[in-house]
């Protein structure tokens, strides 16, 4: 006997129970609408009987036929279906990736287009002439990157803002090997220093402070890293050889063995709270000359205002000690870095070769603060020991259910000292002020004021006895427009 008509009859004589109490109760005849209800229930039971008999002329239901038909189409697409073939899809840029995930690609890259006001001092004007205003598009990037079955990683990174194909990150990696973890072998960043760690499309500023001119950067070589203590330790080591924008170089000498630790002592709240520590050290083989300069952390400005000039050097080292500290939106982050340099100065008499070395260090720090107003926080990597990209809760959009991105004010101080000895490189203090509206995780809009404040010596006609250069400030208001994926 089928549900409905279970459902029928047992509808049927309940009401008929309860029309007969009723009776009983109240001794009364039926009104017109207990007739009606007593109508629509034969009515309802007749309909139930004839859809059981159609039932019984008809095996298999159309509901079982349909069910069957669809699992057969199923089966014939599985059958015809290639492992290899890829989809499309969009995941914080264009990814292609096969049905087995054993090759997956992605595209990539950023726009940054900056615009720059200077208001020098007519010291630093009449030493170096007028710094002039301008625009320019500070990075043009388009990349690709991907898996090779299953284990071999690549990425081909170019820039192109100052109108050639620049190598940026162009590699070969391979992840989860044994003992040694990951391994890239190509133009890569030598592992030194948390800011230089961080890309430029998550810097809260809109250019690292002026301590990065004594980093290296990225050169052309292999690293082995990996992270530890359930991520909460990371490692990294490099042997590189110093190369041009083309990941080329063919000097003699001058290779570089880099090293970094990091590590979490306090990671709370899914990283919303943390304290991060690290330290990095760099000895280059050198021979041959050597320069530090470093503009007053704008890139469109004509003048480095700090420059040693060029000196001969047998051999460099590089320390740098990093702090962060992050509790929700606010966040502080700290670097010193210093370059212990080799000086060599050689005289050539007759037959005689006079060599005189000079031990020169260079130094310099920064200490920043920042503060997200809409709340978010800056997201932190454990694998790579760096901060990432910022996410706005509510993207900005002009619709009614739209919002108004992020918010982020932070504040900078920046030392770098070039003086020592015979070299007198300049000594230079920034304060640097900054807005970021970040529109959406891919977009943003930057401005940031900087007050500079130079002093700069230069060696007289008595040696050592040094006579004023320049002493003079310089205001510079710069604004950007981001976009990457």
């Amino acid at each position: 006997m089928s549900f409905f008509r279970i459902w029928a009859r047992g509808s049927f004589l309940l009401f008929v129970m309860l029309f007969s109490v009723a009776a009983l109760a109240e001794e009364a005849p039926l009104t017109e609408r207990e007739r009606s209800l007593l109508e629509m229930v034969k009515k309802l039971e007749a309909r139930v009987e004839a859809l059981e008999k159609n039932q019984q002329k008809t095996p298999l239901p159309e509901l079982e036929v349909r069910v069957s038909t669809i699992e057969e189409k199923v089966k014939v697409q599985d059958e015809a279906s290639d492992p290899s073939d890829m989809r499309v899809y969009w995941k914080g840029g264009v990814r292609l990736e096969t049905e087995d995930g054993r090759f997956k690609l992605r595209i990539g890259g950023r726009i940054q287009n900056d615009w720059v006001w200077f208001n020098q001092d007519r010291d630093l004007e009449r030493f170096f002439g007028n710094a002039q205003d301008g625009t320019e598009f500070r990075r043009a990037r388009i990349y690709l990157s991907g898996l090779l079955y299953d284990n071999v990683q690549f990425k081909a990174e170019y820039n192109f803002s100052d109108g050639d194909a620049e190598f940026k990150d162009v590699y070969l990696a391979m992840s989860n090997l044994p003992v040694v973890g990951n391994v890239k072998l190509g133009h890569i960043k030598e592992p030194f220093s948390l800011e230089e760690q961080t890309s430029g499309k998550y810097l809260t500023f809109m250019e690292r402070a002026l301590p990065n001119a004594l980093v290296q950067g990225r050169n052309t070589g292999v690293l082995l890293h990996d992270q530890v203590l359930e991520d909460r330790m990371t490692w990294a080591l490099g042997f590189f050889r110093t190369a041009d924008d083309f990941g080329n170089g063919s000097d003699d000498g001058d290779y570089a063995v880099t090293a970094r630790i990091t590590g979490l002592p306090w990671y709370a709240d899914e990283g919303r709270k943390l304290l991060h520590l690290g330290v990095a050290y760099s000895h280059h083989f050198r021979n041959g000359p050597l320069r530090f300069n470093a503009r007053p952390e704008a890139h469109l400005s004509d003048f480095s205002y700090l420059d040693t000039g060029v000196f001969e050097t047998d051999d460099m080292e590089l320390f740098g000690l990093e702090a962060a500290y992050k509790q929700g939106p606010f966040s502080l982050q700290g670097e010193y870095i210093r370059s212990d340099v080799t000086s060599v100065r050689r005289t050539n008499l007759d037959f005689f070769r006079f060599r005189d070395e000079d031990d020169l260090t260079f130094d310099g720090y920064y200490v920043a603060a920042s503060y997200v107003l809409t709340g978010e926080d800056r997201p932190y990597d454990r694998k790579s020991g760096a901060f990432v990209r910022l996410k706005p809760r509510n993207n900005f959009s002009l619709k009614e259910d739209g919002g108004w991105g992020a918010f982020e004010l932070a504040l900078r101080f920046s030392n770098l000292d070039l003086n020592d000895g015979l070299i007198r490189g300049g000594e230079e203090d920034n304060w640097t002020a900054a807005l970021n509206w970040y529109l959406n995780p891919h977009s943003r809009i930057s401005m940031s004021y900087t007050r500079a404040e130079i002093n700069r010596d230069r060696p007289g006609s008595a040696g050592r006895v040094f006579r004023r250069g320049y002493r003079g400030g310089l205001d510079v208001l710069q604004t950007r427009f981001q976009v990457d994926f």
